[in-house]
């Protein structure tokens, strides 16, 4: 069973750690349906990662160290420092939001003892499909690569509801999962706060 629980502990961390490396070059769209890059670095991407988890934290120190490795031409090309925030922002939420449908789809798959994908589900991974194919064949490598862990994600779930309802020591408990979908507007509060120039207080 513990070996269940860390293999479930990777599998949650790739999640994160895909949906954030591999689109470290991310396509976000701004008020008027324009698109641009956004280019992260490894050390942008690991505090985006540490923010996106049911247990993510961003302190002041996160904060600073993701705005200086935001250089001045990425801020141009994006149209100034205003609109570079907005498109950060854009991308960050659609980043929490896609983890957050993932994990009600493996809520109601857990209830139900099968694989269950909700329409709003569906259209987050239709979303991450059109921005990845926007973008470079990497982020089109991670996509399929991410889809095919979050998939991962729900079929355990809805096994570990299987499991629970026959009586035996599921993968994955429903507290486990309910921690994951409650963490949304945390994940929301970070991603605002991450996304300003200005630090502020996320709410942890």
């Amino acid at each position: 069973m513990q070996r269940h629980i860390e293999n479930l502990s990777l599998l949650i961390l790739k999640v994160f750690l895909i949906i954030t490396i591999y689109n470290g070059i991310a396509e976000a769209n701004d008020k008027k349906g324009d698109s641009h890059i956004i280019e992260f670095t490894q050390g942008q991407v690991a505090i985006i990662g540490n923010l996106l988890g049911a247990k993510g934290n961003l302190t002041s120190e996160m904060h600073e160290r993701f705005w200086s490795e935001v250089s001045k031409y990425a801020i141009s090309n994006a149209g100034g420092l205003s609109l570079y925030e907005y498109k950060l922002e854009s991308d960050l939420i659609r980043r929490v939001d896609l983890l957050h449908e993932m994990w009600r789809s493996a809520k109601l798959s857990w209830i139900a003892g099968e694989d269950i994908e909700t329409s709003e589900f569906q259209k987050a991974i239709k979303n991450h499909q059109e921005h990845a194919n926007n973008s470079n064949r990497l982020a089109k490598l991670g996509m399929r690569q991410d889809i095919s862990v979050m998939m991962e994600v729900i079929l355990i779930a809805a096994s570990s509801g299987a499991m629970s309802q026959a009586g035996k020591e599921p993968i994955i408990t429903l507290d486990e999962i309910n921690l994951s979908l409650n963490a949304r507007n945390k994940g929301i509060k970070r991603a605002k706060a991450l996304a300003s120039s200005t630090w502020a207080e996320a709410g942890q």
